[in-house]
């Protein structure tokens, strides 16, 4: 893409997807060869209990090969030399950019009256705090987290149209996200959303990023994403430095850990039959469970209820993965039949962004989803059709509606300061 392209393909879906897999693959292994191929108890706890020997990790290793390569070869060849032009990207109205920062304020108000009487000392807690929520109140929460990453975007872009006067608004802003995330020791997402966006926007935006300057954010960027990872779960920052001398992947190593122990599960016979609503969780996840006539399965949350119910109870939870998909599915051609779609998928959507690049919302959507794009690897296939019907289309509109009712209110306004006053009939008309 770089030899089709005048600048890096920093900031496009297809490179940014293949980098993610990327990592899920290669920190694993690595974590794998640096302990000598001895799983400790700091690592994840099924790996360490199974030990899987060296031609199990490679054959992991060569199911993500296999669906990389095949989302790959799609997306080049679908793809082709479609390119955005650097002029005049997602300008974003005066209206549009008010009905966006109200709600924006709004939604965080709202957030942190109903999330901090949730607030818990761990991690898990949390989570089973809000699980313990009537299923109406969570879909709502829901529906809040996926609006507020979306306005938060759409201020950004307004942010970084004039980087120049509005630089230090946008350091504040992403500074303010990292000392958060380090100093709570929660989620990670909202911070390196923050990061990825900014870096995204400017690349875009203001002016081309060098492929040596995204190595080496992206190379510092990871390695404080799993520190903070490793001083979540061992109780502060000051178990980075004494309770966790040894080599760990964090998420990277589960999603590994979740193939492994799928593995051998399927072969003692412990996984049986999967209904067919658990085939279709892709499709079927758009749809609120209240309109279906059959239980609608989420595979994270099947995997865990099944063979790990304890701690699912606690709040616990792992992400699932499309490599863990297709080893309950149909093995290999399952896998690369995921890839085949999610190159198409991902080709397309940038073909439609390099001609319509000057919409406001085009951008939006774009740079949303290359975000997001590394879901379709951690969690389904096509969970971002979900986002996209559920968060994105519903927010846009909302603001379409509200932008629509502030120009009528505006014209009706401007009608009735300027009266129109009808001409004094003269003997001639008469």
């Amino acid at each position: 893409l770089s030899a089709r392209s005048k600048t890096a393909p920093i900031a496009e879906i297809g490179t940014t997807f293949v980098a993610a897999v990327t990592v899920y693959l290669v920190v694993p292994l690595a974590v794998y060869m640096a302990l000598g191929g001895t799983y400790t108890i700091l690592n994840d706890n099924r790996l360490f209990q199974i030990q899987p020997s060296p031609s199990e990790v490679a054959g992991v290793g060569w199911l993500y090969v296999a669906f990389l390569g095949s989302f790959a070869a799609v997306y080049l060849l679908v793809r082709g030399r479609a390119e955005p032009p650097r002029i005049g990207v997602g300008v974003v109205s005066r209206d549009r950019l008010a009905i966006m920062a109200a709600l924006y304020l709004v939604f965080s108000l709202l957030t942190f009256m109903i999330v901090a009487p949730l607030a818990s000392d761990s991690y898990e807690g949390g989570y089973a705090a809000v699980a313990a929520l009537p299923l109406a109140m969570r879909q709502f929460m829901k529906l809040w987290e996926g609006w507020s990453i979306l306005l938060a975007l759409g201020v950004r872009i307004w942010l970084f149209q004039d980087f120049a006067r509005r630089k230090w608004i946008i350091a504040a802003w992403l500074l303010y996200d990292l000392i958060l995330a380090a100093s709570s020791l929660g989620s990670r997402t909202g911070a390196a959303i923050s990061l990825v966006s900014s870096v995204l926007l400017y690349h875009l935006l203001v002016r081309p990023v060098r492929v040596r300057t995204a190595l080496a954010g992206a190379f510092v960027g990871l390695a404080g994403f799993l520190a903070l990872g490793v001083a979540r779960a061992y109780g502060g920052v000051g178990a980075l430095g004494q309770g966790s001398s040894g080599i760990a992947g964090g998420e990277f190593e589960s999603l590994f850990g979740n193939v492994i122990d799928l593995q051998h599960r399927l072969a003692s016979g412990e996984v049986g039959s999967l209904p067919l609503g658990f085939h279709l969780a892709d499709i079927l996840a758009p749809f609120p469970s209240q309109i279906l006539p059959f239980a609608k399965y989420d595979p994270s949350v099947w995997y865990m209820n099944t063979f790990f119910p304890e701690a699912a109870e606690r709040g616990g939870g792992l992400a699932f993965g499309v490599i863990a998909q297709s080893v309950v599915g149909l093995g290999w051609i399952e896998l690369v039949l995921r890839g085949v779609v999610l190159g198409y998928a991902f080709a397309t959507l940038h073909r439609y962004f390099s001609r319509h690049s000057g919409r406001f919302w085009a951008l939006v959507m774009y740079v949303w989803m290359t975000m997001w794009c590394y879901q379709s690897f951690r969690n389904q296939s096509f969970i971002l059709l979900t986002y996209i019907l559920q968060w994105f289309l519903s927010l846009m509109l909302v603001v379409e509606v509200g932008v629509r009712i502030l120009r009528d209110g505006g014209a009706r306004s401007l009608a009735s300061t300027h009266p129109v006053i009808a001409p004094v009939p003269t003997e001639e008309s008469r």
